[in-house]
């Protein structure tokens, strides 16, 4: 079949990965280079806002005039920044409240940027998500009383863990508590192992129910800088703050690159591993990312298709954590713990109404989505 005659968006997207595989290990934001790919994307970020914010206009969108690819939407007094490309993906306005009071519970400085991020932002394609992930950006100068505050929770979410250089753990329960002094001394945003830090939740909350909830932190230094910013990626995150200060950028083409590369290696490591449920995952974010709406929508039946397989999926998860809380001892442990159960006895009964899953289903959706896989990653660079 002869060639598109017309450019695709993506390509504009796809040129963001050139550059980053292009020059990296001596990447500039002072050439000429840079500034072209900068100012495409740029133009094309402003474009696709201006868009959505027509297509989305009852719901309340507005382009975001200082940093090119947001939105803004306010709801009930809270302010979310929204990347144009998740807004079809994006949680219905009803889970806002409870996303924005979870975040308020979670936050290690009431000056921090913190953003739900991940799956969560594609919600209404994934509708069956386990868990919910933030990423928050926390100026070290502010201390860490607060952090050490957060390992307590409250009487719906339990802290579980905290670790400085995932997946290496530095503190658990069973060992010493930390403090504020020895968290200052563990965590420097200059040093790429000790630059971010995560903390594991399990709370009930409001409209999810019973959820496992994560909240990666990047340690910042004073001029906002950190070696862990390498790790995030802003066409992935939702900033849940009303500042106006953001710590990425989506039209900075290194960044932008980098995500893309990093969807690209994930989408083609999932594969190798069997691991086609995350692969799916990672393959609506660069659908998302590319513009590539007909690849977004066949990942959006074949999730329908195989809402079964998912649920199934899902109900493992919440065995998984029952019997983890049924472990610990205390008044709240239990009382989650049974909350839980009652979720899944309910998960269970709509499991139940869809029907005996066929054998053969596991392995379809697995085909599928290679397949899928497969034809999303002809629009970017890979390497064998």
């Amino acid at each position: 079949m002869a060639a598109s005659l017309e450019p695709e968006i993506g390509d504009v997207f796809a040129r963001c990965q050139s550059y980053y595989l292009d020059n990296e290990g001596s990447l500039s934001r002072t050439g000429s280079a840079y500034e072209a790919v900068r100012e495409a994307l740029t133009a094309m970020l402003e474009v696709m806002a201006l868009l959505h914010a027509e297509l989305y206009r009852d719901q309340g969108y507005k382009v975001d005039k200082q940093h090119p690819g947001y939105l803004i939407k306010s709801y009930r007094g809270l302010l979310f920044r929204i990347p144009y490309h998740v807004l079809p993906t994006f949680p219905s306005d009803e889970s806002l409240p409870a996303i924005w009071d979870l975040s308020r519970k979670i936050r290690n400085s009431s000056k921090s940027t913190i953003s739900i991020s991940g799956s969560n932002v594609l919600r209404k394609l994934f509708e069956i998500v386990g868990d919910i992930d933030f990423c928050e950006y926390f100026r070290v100068a502010h201390g860490f009383d607060r952090v050490v505050r957060n390992l307590d929770g409250d009487a719906n979410v339990m802290c579980l863990k905290l670790t400085v250089s995932n997946p290496d753990p530095v503190w658990k329960w069973d060992e010493q508590r930390p403090t504020a002094d020895a968290l200052a001394e563990a965590i420097k945003p200059a040093v790429l192992k000790q630059s971010t830090f995560k903390m594991d939740y399990v709370g009930d909350i409001a409209h999810f129910g019973i959820t496992e909830i994560s909240n990666i932190v990047i340690a910042l230094d004073g001029d906002g800088k950190s070696a862990g910013l390498v790790k995030t990626h802003a066409g992935q995150e939702v900033p849940l703050t009303s500042v106006d200060w953001l710590p990425n950028q989506m039209n900075d083409p290194i960044d932008m690159g980098r995500y893309i590369d990093w969807l690209a290696r994930a989408i083609k490591s999932l594969q190798r591993e069997g691991d086609m449920r995350k692969c799916l995952k990672r393959c609506a974010s660069l659908s998302r990312i590319l513009y590539l709406p007909r690849i977004t929508d066949d990942i959006a039946a074949l999730v329908d298709e195989h809402r079964p397989f998912l649920l199934n999926y899902q109900l493992g998860q919440l065995q998984r954590l029952c019997t983890m809380l049924n472990t610990l001892e205390g008044k709240r442990q239990t009382k989650l713990a049974a909350i839980a159960e009652a979720q899944q006895t309910r998960l269970s009964a709509e499991f139940e109404t869809l029907g005996q899953m066929e054998p053969e289903a596991p392995q379809r959706f697995a085909n599928e989505a290679h397949s899928i896989a497969n034809r999303l990653l002809t629009y970017v660079q890979t390497d064998d």
